[in-house]
C-alpha cells in the first residue's frame, strides 16, 4: 500500500510547477520515512526476514528504477526544487542503508509489560483472612511480574533447554533404569 501511494505520487502534467514538484518530493519522503520507521522500530525487518517474497518486493522497490522516476520540465531546475529533491535522495539512501543494515541483523526487540494493576508486591504479605479473590489475584499478578518482569522469551527458552539437559544429566535415559520392588538399592 505505502508503494502503491509513493508511485502514485506524480505530476498531473508533462510540466509540473514547482510546487507540485515540491509536494511530490514531500509526499514520497513522507512514505520513505514512514517505511524506514517500519523496518528499524516496527518490526519490519524481522518481517522481511521471515517472508523471502516481502524481502524481495522491498528490494525490488527499493531497487526499481522507474519506480523513482520524475519528470524533468524546466521547473525541475530551480533552486527549490533541486533542494527538495535533494533532501529526497538523503531520506531514500538512508532508507536503503537501513534496509541493508537491519536486515543483515535486525534491531532486538524489548517489548516493554505493563506494571499489575493493583496493590505492588513489597514485603508485606498478602493477609488472607480480610483479602478477597481480587485482592489475591492482584498480589500474586504482583509476584510473578516482579518475579518474571525482567525475563525474556528468548531467556525462558534458553533456561528451559537447559534444565531439560539437567534433567537428562542427573537421571539419564528411562530405559537404563532398573526399578525392581522389594529391594532396598
Amino acid at each position: 500500500m505505502l508503494q502503491k501511494l509513493y508511485v502514485q505520487s506524480q505530476p498531473h502534467s508533462t510540466s509540473p510547477s514547482i510546487n507540485e514538484y515540491l509536494t511530490i518530493a514531500r509526499d514520497r519522503s513522507e512514505v520513505l520515512g514512514t517505511i524506514k520507521e517500519w523496518l528499524c522500530t516496527g518490526g519490519g525487518a524481522q518481517d522481511a526476514l521471515d517472508d523471502i517474497n516481502l524481502f524481495g518486493a522491498i528490494s525490488s522497490f527499493l531497487d526499481s528504477p522507474t519506480d523513482h522516476l520524475v519528470v524533468d520540465s524546466p521547473n525541475y531546475h530551480e533552486p527549490a526544487v533541486r533542494q527538495a529533491w535533494r533532501v529526497f535522495q538523503q531520506t531514500k539512501d538512508a532508507l536503503i542503508s537501513s534496509f541493508a543494515s537491519q536486515t543483515k541483523r535486525p534491531k532486538r526487540f524489548i517489548y516493554k509489560r505493563p506494571a499489575p494493576r493493583g496493590q505492588q508486591v513489597g514485603r508485606d504479605s498478602f493477609d488472607f483472612d480480610s483479602g478477597d479473590a481480587e485482592q489475591l489475584v492482584e498480589y500474586l499478578d504482583g509476584m510473578a511480574y516482579t518475579t518474571f518482569g525482567h525475563v525474556t522469551e528468548e531467556v525462558f527458552y534458553i533456561y528451559y533447554g537447559m534444565q531439560l539437559m539437567l534433567i537428562d544429566v542427573r537421571i539419564g535415559p528411562l530405559h537404563y533404569c532398573r526399578f525392581t520392588r522389594g529391594t532396598d538399592r
